[in-house]
């Protein structure tokens, strides 16, 4: 097993990761990110489950080392996916990892949600509603096993429990990307001092790395998406023209920056009051173990579904 004390940083999706990735993480001047594409997917991702071997991964990520610095893994893949594949990824990890320090990010689901629904329509070519994107399904699909459903992969406890039965609480360490956003150069420096981790600061740049889709652009993007197939089994197309899809995007780009099309996309923009408090029945629960059971009581400031607790 590596011995080196790694941080593995993973996810989750749409909680700043792409700008840990590419503006924090690289900046570290006692600290190593190891190559998402060319060492962690490789060794962790990708091998199928009678494949997986653990002296190859270790293999695979050693060779990325450098000596006397931390190796810092990031890839929010590794907790995407459907419950299979995050417990399978997770298990993985522990089979290559003596010690590491577990980073997970939450977010509220009301506002993840619609995040996620922008980039899907934004950078995967989507044409689903949201409410079809929340509960999509693939036809193909032979069981539940195989399915995809982005309401059960945002009961946030589920995943956190696993992670510290295989990691040990307090190798496990989870964050509010709420408290990131609303200040990250004072959240930054506590998680330096946290992880002992030494940076520039000049060198750091706190703007937004993906800007939400405003709400006039949804039409829009579901129109011009559906001239693109994307090798995806969670959207439509009447026609696939080459090289359309990098067109769509440069267009939708452009328009996203008109304030016409109105403000970036909320759950309120999305669906009725009514099925918002649906969505927030399904969370609810989850939320409240949370709290009881992780002691992140922060969350009741940033409006989190909770029982009785409404927009």
């Amino acid at each position: 097993m590596i011995e080196e004390h790694a941080i593995i940083h993973v996810g989750y999706p749409k909680t700043a990761t792409t700008w840990f990735q590419e503006e924090f993480f690289p900046k570290i001047t006692n600290a190593q990110l190891i190559s998402r594409f060319e060492t962690i997917r490789r060794a962790i991702v990708y091998p199928k489950p009678f494949d997986f071997n653990p002296e190859k991964a270790i293999e695979i990520i050693q060779k990325s080392f450098d000596n006397g610095k931390t190796p810092i893994l990031s890839d929010e893949i590794l907790i995407s996916g459907n419950g299979y594949l995050v417990k399978e990824r997770a298990m993985r990890l522990k089979q290559v990892f003596k010690n590491p320090e577990i980073i997970i990010f939450i977010r509220s689901q009301l506002t993840l949600l619609p995040s996620r629904y922008s980039y899907y329509l934004k950078k995967n070519g989507g044409t689903y509603s949201f409410k079809q994107f929340i509960k999509a399904r693939n036809n193909y699909a032979l069981n539940e096993i195989e399915q995809y459903d982005r309401i059960q992969t945002s009961l946030f406890d589920k995943t956190i429990e696993h992670y510290k039965q295989l990691f040990g609480d307090n190798h496990v360490h989870i964050y509010l990307y709420e408290d990131f956003a609303n200040d990250p150069k004072a959240f930054i420096d506590r998680f330096c001092k946290e992880f002992k981790l030494s940076y520039k600061p000049d060198s750091i740049c706190f703007n937004k790395r993906n800007e939400g889709l405003r709400k006039g652009i949804i039409p829009i993007a579901r129109f011009l998406n559906i001239f693109t197939a994307r090798n995806r089994y969670d959207k439509y197309y009447i026609l696939n023209i080459p090289y359309w899809f990098p067109i769509a995007f440069r267009i939708i780009n452009k328009l996203n920056k008109m304030p016409i099309f109105g403000k970036t996309i909320s759950i309120k923009n999305l669906v009725s009051q009514k099925e918002i408090t649906e969505l927030q029945t399904q969370f609810h629960v989850s939320n409240q173990n949370l709290i009881d059971k992780h002691k992140l009581e922060a969350i009741k400031k940033y409006n989190y579904p909770l029982p009785l607790n409404r927009l």
